[in-house]
């Protein structure tokens, strides 16, 4: 079992097995903050912080029956070869001492309060936070082109660099948008953007067929293999080039995705030099 996993667990367990889903991922968030490496990400959401990955690993720990189908999170059976580390329990104890007597009110209050950037989605903000922490957050108004690729990332950390950004469209530009990690297929990200207010759209055109990227084992490989796409493949998408600038330019802040964490490593970035060396666009670039 993942590790995550197991502390999702005994998160529940040292809450006698059961907890509201509101005070549940309050405290997860909060013990995330704790760890040198967050076991969850989380994003700004209906009802604050919220995590993706967190709420699918719910429904595969339903499956299995470690927990109950329940409008709760509640635990159903705990086995040995589960447990975590000392310094695992020692944070989740740490927790508990620290707001496990807070009510959902209370918790609610006090993570909006401290984590403004969490209450930013949130429909019942008003409620607990001055509007002017959250302003802090908005969009500058500055436009910018970035790219951004999921190697590296699970679904919370990916959007909430999108939302930091305040990028409000996502340009796909996979040749094929499947994926093997929790998130990132077509469907699974548009549905995740659009719940975030983002917009999806997936340009395939722009990507390199799978053939040509079998066998790259050096970096004079990569070079030849992003040269032809720079001077074979782009110069004869000018009407697909056009299109898509059309509906870019309605944004602000756009992101243009791929799977390479290196973005020296991936089609993406040649395909935004080209763009800029080619089209007259009032963008500046960036590379999360």
């Amino acid at each position: 079992m993942y590790q995550r996993r197991k502390i999702l667990i005994e998160l529940l367990n040292a809450f006698d097995g059961e907890l509201n889903r509101t005070k549940f991922f309050k405290l997860l968030f909060l013990l995330s903050q704790k760890q040198a490496v967050p076991s969850y990400n989380f994003i700004p959401y209906h009802y604050g912080c919220y995590s993706f990955l967190a709420e699918q690993d719910i429904s595969v720990l339903k499956k299995y029956g470690y927990l109950e189908d329940s409008d709760s999170v509640k635990l159903s059976k705990i086995e040995d070869n589960n447990k975590i580390g000392s310094d695992s329990l020692d944070l989740i104890m740490e927790i508990k001492d620290e707001y496990g007597k807070m009510n959902n009110d209370e918790i609610i209050n006090f993570v909006y309060n401290k984590y403004p950037f969490f209450a930013l989605n949130s429909k019942i903000k008003e409620n607990y936070i001055s509007e002017d922490k959250v302003l802090d957050f908005c969009d500058d108004g500055k436009k910018v082109l970035f790219s951004i690729g999921y190697e590296g990332k699970d679904i919370d950390r990916y959007l909430n660099l999108l939302i930091k950004s305040n990028i409000k469209l996502l340009c796909d530009i996979r040749r094929n948008p499947i994926s093997m990690k929790f998130g990132f297929s077509k469907n699974q990200l548009k549905n995740y953007c659009e719940k975030l207010h983002i917009q999806y759209i997936h340009f395939p055109e722009f990507g390199i067929v799978s053939s040509k990227r079998k066998n790259l084992a050096s970096s004079e490989d990569y070079f030849s293999l992003f040269n032809e796409y720079s001077r074979d493949v782009l110069p004869v998408k000018s009407q697909e080039i056009e299109k898509m600038l059309t509906v870019v330019k309605s944004y602000n802040k756009v992101a243009f995705t791929c799977f390479e964490a290196d973005y020296n490593s991936c089609h993406r970035s040649h395909f935004l030099n080209y763009i800029f060396a080619n089209y007259k666009i009032d963008y500046d670039l960036c590379h999360l």
